[in-house]
């Protein structure tokens, strides 16, 4: 019996108990929504977030359906996913929100939220963070997040977001405030999401960072590559960003940046999108270990467009890069980045010397085979070798790519801080190329990005014409200026300006090059690789031809030459001349003979240099012009009397051409009118020329009798309508006609129905 009662008072203590929970289940979730109802599971309503969001057990969606307040922050566990929809209704820290804890969300499982909403975690000490994604997957499609320190946190966790705005307003004592924070987790921005931090955009610790689509990501900095932990070591992970569109703005510091001593071997690829900086301020700035890619259709623009010190450095493609800042050429500042103008700057041996400066190689390595590199004030490219180390190993090659400079300013820049260096010109598969280097620091410019180099004073500016690179031979030289041309282009002058000047033409290119200092004449040697060099030297060891012109005839007609003649002369033996033909004062390209043939009016001159060989050195005398020849191809006139013959008419010009040729235009002339008994006379007259054809006969007017062969004429006369005679018979046939028709149809219709 005491069994019997034990059992009965536990069974009735299980039903209180199921009854209680029942109860308070009822008080939490309601299916009606109330006044102080904020968000909604299914068709339960629940006046506060930890409720609704407690209320799902493995998945499902929180919707929100007033303005919340949260005393303590909400988990997402591991294995549960969680939807939230903000509508357009906002999340906020409570007065009480719990003292220490730093952020309302954290996520450990699959945590998705849209809506056009806001959550706000600003409070006065606590959270400062909206979200922590804690190795969970976290996807943001949309609404708006703000707060003091991080936006959101991302912790070894995936971080996807399409769309909303994010924003932090107050800066960190630990300098981690940027409105996204990753650490060893990946990050995806793209769709029209828009990030901004009052610090930085994004700060990746050993994290991996997309951008795409029409993101917007913008701060004082925009994005930070670090390695995680803070050092470089093998073991450390790196971070990486890949860029294909959107855009990166800095509006104080970098548009994309690391460091030295603490981002070795992250790296970064950008095919699109436009990462930008202000004037005062570098777009891109490399001073690591790691490689960056500009690519495809990429935008970079900066005071300095990138500024690199170490790892790889590659630009191809259709990339732009753009130097927006004043000129500077002064040695970059060792602890940071320097704005001068350039569309890249490359620090060369200033850093890895020193340890944990790099991982594998401190060495610097530039690549440069497309895009447009352009100095708005600046060079399109500056290499300044500090030569402060020896333990760093720096190559610049430019095979590619347009470099626009400022006016005085080169395509490429080489300085060389103790003002010396080494040179050479060299061919490599067809193509030339010349290599400047001192120390541990080599660049090599190919003709498809430079086509000539002025080397002066251990540094050496590379152009993209002749034209520039000739602007430094001027009077004013007072150091030896040796300038380079590297391939063939138009050129403007020729001449060598100052006798201090050495130029030197590639294998296969070909210049005409003539003296502009009086008294000095160009002494031509080809080397031994078959480059040439021109220098100037005293015009008393080779005396300058005589030079005369003639014309055949100095007036013609459209459709004739003149051939005009050059003849040289010189008082030395085995003397070859060359001739440059000029009309108006202008060089007819092409034309090198000793003769020409003019088909337009004009003043034509040639100009003739003598030249004397002996060895590989030639001699070119001083150019001599001749007297001018002024030539006139005039139209023919076709005027006076016309000619003919049985077809056309024509007049001549006066050397015999004929002109204004058309067939005749005939009318007829009567010579003798007709009579009645006597025939007149008539022929045909061109209208134009007066050409006459033989007369013919015009018969007499009163001849009555017709030729015998003659047919009689058919009388076509209407007959008579008085005459009935026709009618009566037409109508009698008409009626007889009727009735064998009307005998007919009887006799078909009795047929049809007999039986």
């Amino acid at each position: 019996m005491k069994k019997i009662m034990r059992i009965i008072s536990v069974s009735l203590c299980l039903m209180l108990a199921l009854s209680v929970s029942a109860s308070f289940t009822k008080a939490a979730a309601s299916e009606i929504q109330t006044e102080d109802s904020v968000a909604r599971v299914g068709d339960e309503y629940y006046d506060t977030l930890a409720e609704a969001f407690n209320a799902i057990q493995t998945e499902g969606t929180v919707e929100l359906v007033a303005d919340a307040t949260m005393d303590k922050n909400i988990i997402i566990a591991a294995g549960k996913t969680v939807t939230l929809d903000l509508g357009t209704y906002t999340i906020t820290p409570s007065e009480s929100f719990e003292f220490g804890m730093y952020m309302l969300f954290i996520n450990r499982g699959t945590f998705t939220i849209k809506g056009e909403g806001t959550i706000d975690s600003r409070g006065d000490n606590f959270p400062n963070y909206v979200i922590q994604n804690e190795g969970g997957q976290l996807e943001i499609l949309s609404g708006k997040y703000i707060a003091n320190w991080n936006a959101v946190r991302n912790i070894s966790g995936s971080l996807k977001i399409s769309g909303g705005e994010f924003s932090n307003v107050a800066t960190s004592s630990n300098r981690e405030d940027s409105a996204i924070y990753s650490s060893t987790g990946s990050v995806e921005i793209s769709g029209n999401a828009q990030i901004h931090g009052l610090n930085t955009a994004v700060r990746a610790y050993g994290s991996t960072v997309t951008v795409s689509g029409n993101a917007s990501l913008s701060g004082a900095f925009g994005v930070m590559l670090f390695n995680n932990p803070l050092d470089n070591t093998p073991t450390t992970r790196h971070s990486s960003l890949t860029m294909t569109g959107g855009t990166i703005s800095a509006t104080n510091g970098f548009a994309l940046s690391g460091n030295n001593m603490q981002s070795a071997l992250c790296s970064a690829e950008i095919t699109g999108g436009t990462l930008t900086s202000i004037d005062e301020a570098t777009g891109i700035y490399w001073p690591m270990e790691g490689a960056l890619t500009i690519g495809g259709n990429a935008v970079v623009r900066g005071g300095t467009g990138i500024e690199a010190k170490m790892g790889t450095i590659t630009v191809k493609d259709n990339a732009t890069i753009i130097g927006t800042g004043a000129w500077l050429e002064d040695e970059p500042y060792g602890g940071g980045s320097q704005a001068e103008g350039s569309a890249i700057l490359t620090s060369a041996q200033m850093y890895g010397a020193n340890a944990g400066q790099y991982i594998t190689s401190p060495d610097l390595t530039v690549n440069i085979t497309g895009g447009t590199l352009t100095g708005t004030l600046g060079n399109a490219v500056t290499v300044y070798n500090t030569e402060n180390t020896d333990a760093q190993k720096v190559n610049v090659a430019v095979t590619g790519g347009s470099l626009e400079a400022a006016e005085e300013r080169a395509g490429v820049k080489v300085i060389m801080a103790s003002g010396e260096n080494q040179h050479e010109l060299t061919q490599d598969a067809d193509v030339n190329s010349f290599v400047t280097s001192q120390s541990n620091t080599t660049v090599t410019v190919s003709e498809n990005a430079a086509l000539a180099v002025v080397n002066q004073g251990g540094n050496a500016s590379y152009y993209r014409n002749i034209n520039d690179a000739l602007k430094a031979n001027t009077g004013d030289v007072e150091s030896i200026v040796n300038i380079y041309v590297l391939g063939n282009s138009e050129v403007d002058s020729e001449a060598l300006e100052n006798e201090n000047v050495v130029l030197t033409t590639a294998k296969g290119v070909e210049l005409h090059i003539t003296s502009n200092v009086e008294g000095k004449i160009v002494q031509e040697t080809t080397n031994d690789d078959g480059s040439k060099t021109y220098v100037l030297v005293d015009a008393s060891t080779f005396a300058a031809p005589q030079v005369t012109l003639k014309a055949d005839a100095t007036t013609v007609h459209v459709g004739e030459e003149i051939t005009l003649t050059a003849t040289a002369t010189h008082e030395e033996k085995d003397v070859t001349y060359t001739y440059a033909w000029y009309k108006d004062g202008n060089l007819i390209a092409g034309e090198e003979k000793d003769t020409l043939k003019v088909t337009e009016s004009g003043v034509y001159t040639v100009k003739v240099v003598a030249h004397k060989a002996d060895g590989n050195v030639v001699l070119n005398s001083e150019e001599i012009e001749s007297k001018g020849v002024s030539c006139t191809i005039e139209p023919h006139k076709y005027e006076g009397n016309w000619k003919y013959d049985e077809t056309n008419h024509w007049q001549e010009c006066k050397c015999g051409e004929k002109g204004n040729v058309a067939a005749h235009t005939y009318e007829w002339v009567v010579d003798k009118e007709a009579t009645e008994t006597e025939a007149g006379l008539k022929h045909e007259e061109c209208t134009i020329c007066g050409h006459a054809k033989a007369a013919v006969e015009i018969p007499a007017t009163g001849t009555t009798n017709k030729p015998a062969d003659e047919k009689p004429s058919v009388d076509t006369e209407t007959p008579n309508t008085s005459d009935n005679s026709n009618i009566i018979l037409w109508i009698s046939l008409m009626l007889v006609a009727g009735g064998a028709l009307a005998l007919a149809f009887v006799y078909r219709s009795k047929k049809r129905y007999s039986k």
